[in-house]
């Protein structure tokens, strides 16, 4: 965990730069919240867990103006960034701490706990998940936004075509996850939402990954230079240099 958090707090001044899909993914969860009708959360308790440089805080700021908002990440440079966003917008209490968003628990402490493109970088990520449903009261809210398995498939598919291994960081699996969220809350919503990206090859979309830390490899697997360079001109050759890239996320909503 040490070296993801190297990694996010490398590129925390560029993040925001490259960020295309958590930004869009952080504009659909702010919608369902909106849409849920959340904002009766009014004087109560909010985490986000790796809020990272504030893309949706932004929009929990003003959406919860008159609660105690948390926000926690295990970045500080990217804290840093969040804080100069969100103490901008007068918000009645801001809290800020660092943290391992797989290790956080407060039990019963939280009427609505968030986490947008984070689950992805926890290893144990069912354990984290118990931690979230522990740390809500009665009656509170969790909403989950993360990458599944199925994202990247022209990555996948042009690595395979050369017979190279596909490199991608492994996914938390969507289907484990909604049986215990079909268990453990009385209410869920559950839907998946594809985020389409074009990049004007495939070294701009790596480099893209890095300039955000998410460069950083969780598995051990790995390309040599040589396969990588390979991989990179045969992509740009198949698609005339138009890479279109499928981030699929899934949305989680669960009621205690």
């Amino acid at each position: 965990m040490s070296l993801i958090k190297k990694s996010f707090s490398e590129y925390a001044d560029t993040y925001d730069l490259y960020a295309a899909a958590q930004k869009k993914g952080a504009l659909i969860l702010k919608d369902e919240i909106i849409k849920s009708d959340l904002t009766c959360f009014t004087n109560k308790n909010i985490l986000e867990l790796g809020a990272g440089t504030g893309l949706l805080s932004e929009h929990l700021a003003r959406i919860f103006k008159d609660s105690n908002l948390f926000f926690s990440d295990i970045s500080c440079e990217m804290l840093s960034i969040c804080r100069n966003k969100t103490d901008k917008i007068k918000n009645k209490n801001n809290y800020y701490f660092a943290c391992d968003a797989g290790e956080f628990i407060k039990k019963k402490y939280f009427s609505l706990i968030l986490s947008s493109f984070t689950l992805q970088w926890i290893n144990d990520y069912l354990k984290a998940f118990e931690n979230f449903y522990n740390s809500l009261e009665s009656g509170g809210v969790l909403y989950l936004a993360f990458q599944g398995p199925e994202s990247f498939p022209e990555w996948k598919e042009s690595a395979l075509e050369l017979g190279l291994k596909y490199t991608a960081n492994k996914m938390p699996d969507p289907e484990k996850l909604e049986k215990i969220f079909n268990k453990k809350f009385k209410k869920t919503e559950i839907f998946r939402k594809d985020i389409k990206l074009n990049y004007k090859s495939a070294l701009d979309f790596f480099l893209s990954l890095k300039y955000i830390g998410a460069s950083h490899k969780t598995g051990n697997t790995n390309l040599s230079r040589k396969d990588f360079l390979k991989l990179i001109r045969h992509w740009d050759k198949k698609t005339d240099n138009n890479i279109e890239i499928t981030y699929c996320v899934w949305f989680f909503k669960g009621e205690k």
